[in-house]
């Protein structure tokens, strides 16, 4: 085979083209220094500037089997048993010592570059050098020469630069350098008309020490991050772990740093090379990949709004979020929350309850402002998204909330936290009514007891107010004049108003949320957060549905009513229905019975549960487990059970089934009369059945599935060349699920303040005024200002 491929690009040296150089640019601390050979890659290839050490010029240096001291006036050092040490003309050299498999062959013919260069990395890793590329050469556009070089290649830059000088912009950095003046390398060359290189150079004597094998895991080499430990660091920062701690972890993982490659720089460097990726261009990407996902997954609703160029608001649905809402959307809660990205945009997540009574939130929406107008676009693109108002809207006391709610969603009923007005007591009462241990628990016990009728609600009020003396107390003359928006007594007619109370659902979900977000986040990175927390709430909803279905619960009364109740019920709900069958059975009893026509009215008596003596007011969840903690009879009552036997219905006042959807102990009491062991259809609410949510397990639609992903993966890899090889962009491209916008009309809101809005006009109590008024230094002897002698 002819091998004189140079002489044939020497005819084309006639055309006067100069040559193109195209230096790659590698990530090193030490990137400011110049090569010694700068002016041997910019001229033509037969220069005999080449600065090399000739005197070996016709020879290869592996022949030689054992260390030789050609200079006797040069003592010899130490050397190990795997490098040959040279002295050459008074210069020191160190040749590695490898097996011949592993060294590069001169005039050796290689498929691709990328072949010699995963031969020359090999053959680095085992002689323990580092490996960085240098000049490429081009004649019209075509790469036809690349040179690898020891890393040690080149001389440190010592031009000096006078900082005081105006026309000097360039920073000196004060860094130390590596760079030797080292000499090995290998050159190669194309084949003129194919894809095959020919490897015609290589060098393999150092001008300095190799490094040791205990110190390899500090070499470029090993410290480059692999696709295992790329997505671990990406994983961990959806889980708001940071890169030193990502570090940390996987170290204890593998079981120790030797087996990492990567060190906690390289580990940060890449959290940080994927925020310079996103960059100015993050809400663009992060519209983008919403419309993408729009236009390709079924049944997926995104929006936004730009103003002024800026994004201001978003909302997204998937289609669990949807199925969700169709089988628990009756009642809703929604609150903000902040400190969830770097623009300040505010969170706003939906949140319901599931079947399991545990959180499950809807859809949610990014605000860059917290007024009307923005909540009522959230609104309006919820309501297009899931197509009907919820029952029941919960919130806290914002009054932007309130009027959007009542602007978009006006045959829902809208409903104030209670939580939030009943943290607010300490500070509008005074201390010593506070501090009265009886003082909380009859006010807990008067707002929370959803069995109060509205007179009895109106009459324990006034009642509390003149016996600690409050008659005159602005803020709970307020709080009585909303009482339509908050006390449970006014909500009665409302079906199932006892399953919120509280906003407590979505302060849940909120620290959920906070737990895998980050103040600093970018919005793509802040989308992946997301997406992890709700991978991890469905998982938990899949969890519970597996523990229903898998065990069984003990039966606590020898009724079949209850056996068949456990068949329907999911284990949570169960357990409460169970609850109200076993007080039935000691607590209640039927005293009377009277008919009229075809309905009976039954008398049940129920037997006094006093108020719990460690009741405080930080007891005021009654959404966990035991939704009536404070639902209990103010006296010894009497309760008149309906039932309609040509209907069969059944009717308690106490509401229990209208508030929580199942049904009440007073109704079991009557039902064990009539000896029934099922509980009719109509009482058994959907919500509450098991494995309402439908789980798919359709193999062959699956299989179908995974071969067309498969199919659309080997298309991707196709069409990724070898140029796209070392390309970062692209690799984040994958990594994150975005794509380079060829145009950002979209841009990243500025930093927002919502929170307060910044005015200063917040009404502040009264103790608060007192002790801001007390802060400073006091005199010792009048306690009044220290501003005299």
């Amino acid at each position: 085979m002819d091998l004189s491929y140079f002489n044939e690009f020497d005819d084309i040296n006639a055309i006067n083209e100069e040559d193109e150089i195209n230096y790659h640019q590698t990530a090193s601390v030490e990137d400011d220094f110049m090569s010694s050979d700068d002016d041997y890659y910019s001229t033509d290839d037969d220069n005999t500037a080449f600065g090399k050490v000739d005197i070996m010029a016709e020879h290869n240096l592996r022949d030689f089997p054992q260390v030789e001291n050609i200079d006797q006036s040069i003592q010899v050092p130490d050397v190990t048993d795997i490098d040959q040490y040279l002295v050459i003309a008074g210069k020191s050299y160190w040749i590695p010592y490898v097996p011949n498999d592993l060294k590069p062959i001169i005039n050796h013919k290689y498929p691709s570059d990328d072949a010699i260069e995963d031969m020359y990395r090999r053959y680095a890793c085992a002689t323990s050098f580092d490996v960085r590329k240098s000049t490429n050469k081009k004649k019209r556009g075509m790469v036809y020469m690349k040179y690898l070089l020891c890393n040690k290649e080149g001389f440190p830059n010592t031009s000096l630069v006078d900082t005081l000088d105006p026309k000097t912009s360039k920073i000196k950095r004060r860094v130390d350098t590596s760079r030797t003046g080292c000499k090995a390398r290998i050159r190669f060359k194309i084949f003129l008309g194919t894809t095959n290189w020919l490897l015609y150079e290589f060098e393999e004597k150092h001008n300095h020490p190799l490094i040791p094998r205990d110190h390899m895991l500090f070499s470029r080499h090993h410290r480059q991050l692999d696709d295992t430990q790329k997505s671990f660091i990406l994983t961990m920062s959806t889980q708001n772990i940071g890169a030193t701690i990502a570090h940390w972890m996987y170290t204890s993982i593998l079981g120790g740093y030797n087996f990492v490659g990567g060190l906690i720089d390289d580990f940060k460097n890449y959290r940080r090379d994927i925020n310079c990726f996103i960059g100015g261009s993050d809400a663009q990407m992060l519209v983008d990949k919403l419309n993408n996902r729009k236009e390709n997954v079924k049944n997926f609703s995104f929006e936004y709004r730009v103003e002024n160029k800026q994004l201001n608001a978003l909302f997204w649905a998937d289609e669990t979020s949807k199925i969700n809402y169709k089988e628990f959307g009756d009642v809703v809660s929604f609150d903000a929350t902040f400190r969830t990205n770097r623009y300040h945009m505010v969170f706003v997540p939906f949140t319901g309850i599931d079947n399991h009574k545990r959180c499950v939130t809807f859809g949610a929406g990014l605000l860059s402002r917290e007024d009307t107008d923005s909540y009522i676009w959230l609104l309006k693109s919820f309501l297009k998204a899931f197509g009907k108002q919820p029952l029941l809207v919960l919130s806290d006391q914002d009054p932007a909330m309130k009027k959007a709610i009542e602007t978009v969603f006006p045959q829902s009923i809208h409903r104030l936290c209670m939580w939030h007005i009943t943290s607010k007591l300490p500070l509008k009462v005074s201390l010593n009514i506070v501090n009265n241990p009886e003082f909380p628990k009859k006010f807990n016990f008067l707002i929370w007891n959803s069995r109060l009728e509205v007179d009895d609600f109106v009459v324990g009020w006034k009642s509390l107010l003149n016996e600690y003396k409050l008659t005159n107390n602005k803020w709970l003359d307020d709080m009585h004049g909303l009482r339509h928006f908050w006390i449970p007594a006014f909500f009665k007619h409302v079906p199932l108003p006892g399953l919120m109370r509280t906003t407590s659902r979505s302060e849940s979900e909120n620290s959920a949320f906070h737990q895998n977000t980050h103040y600093g986040s970018t919005l793509v990175h802040f989308m992946i957060s997301f997406e992890a927390v709700m991978e991890k709430q469905r998982f938990t909803q899949s969890s519970f549905d597996f523990k229903t279905n898998d065990k069984h619960s003990k039966m606590r009364t020898p009724f079949e009513i209850e056996r068949n109740a456990s068949i329907f019920y999911t284990r949570t709900v169960f357990r409460q229905v169970q609850n109200e069958m076993y007080l039935s059975m000691v607590s209640c009893t039927q005293i009377s019975i009277s008919t009229f026509d075809d309905v009976d009215e039954c008398l049940v008596k129920e037997f006094i549960h006093y108020i719990p003596s460690n009741a405080n007011a930080s007891q005021l969840d009654p959404e966990v487990e035991n939704d009536d903690q404070w639902d209990i009879p103010i006296r010894e009552s009497t309760y008149k059970v309906t039932h309609n036997k040509s209907a069969h219905t059944f009717t308690c006042p106490c509401m229990k089934f209208e508030q929580f959807g199942f049904l009440c102990r007073h109704i079991f009491t009557v039902m064990k009369t009539y000896n029934i062991t099922e509980i009719p259809s109509k009482y058994l609410l959907r919500r509450w059945q098991k494995d309402i949510i439908p789980t798919y397990n359709n193999h062959t639609k699956l299989k179908e599935y995974l071969d067309e992903i498969k199919q659309l993966e080997a298309k991707f890899l196709s069409n990724f060349t070898t140029h796209e090889k070392g390309n970062k962009n692209k690799e984040f491209e994958k990594t994150l699920g975005v794509t380079i916008p060829t145009s950002v009309d979209i841009q990243n809101s500025g930093e927002i303040c919502n929170k307060g809005s910044g005015t200063k006009k917040r009404m502040k109590s009264s103790r608060e005024v007192t002790t801001e008024k007390s802060k400073g230094s006091r005199c010792s002897y009048c306690r009044n200002g220290n501003d005299h002698d």
